[in-house]
């Protein structure tokens, strides 16, 4: 049989065991945690490094197509507004070509009043020539008749 002292020395002994496999298994459950935690540790980073990639791949994706887009409008506004000045530089070209078809109406108007005016002060001067030529032929007949007279009044 086993006296108090036996179990006294049994029981430290179990006590002893039982700390030291407390002890060995707090360690093991440690390093256990440690690699647990560390392998947790990869496989977060691997995940948040394969989501970014997605994430900047999404991003990206999405950024081309607002890019492709933007290019788009701005294509449209740029072709718009070149329609637009276009239009407007052809209607100042045709209120510039209207303004010299006027122009060139009151130039022809004015070269038809000066040609008429030519014509005229043409008729009137040939008129006039014809006038001057019939005066003279009188004056000169008259003269004539004159000397003439005084020829004969002298003689």
């Amino acid at each position: 049989m086993l006296t108090n002292d036996d179990l006294k020395k049994l029981q430290s002994t179990i006590s002893k065991e039982n700390n030291n496999l407390e002890s060995k298994l707090r360690g093991t459950i440690k390093k256990e945690n440690d690699g647990l935690e560390s392998k947790l540790r990869n496989v977060i980073r691997e995940e948040t490094d394969t989501i970014e990639s997605k994430l900047r791949g999404a991003v990206r994706e999405e950024v081309d197509d607002l890019e492709t887009k933007l290019r788009g409008v701005i294509s449209e506004v740029v072709d718009k507004r070149a329609e637009e000045t276009e239009l407007k530089m052809e209607h100042r070209f045709n209120a510039v070509d209207k303004r010299f078809d006027t122009v060139d109406k009151h130039f022809e108007k004015m070269e038809k009043q000066m040609e008429q005016d030519r014509e005229d002060w043409s008729g009137f001067f040939n008129e006039a020539g014809i006038f001057f030529d019939e005066v003279r032929n009188k004056l000169v007949k008259r003269i004539k008749k004159l000397e003439d007279n005084q020829r004969i009044s002298k003689n």
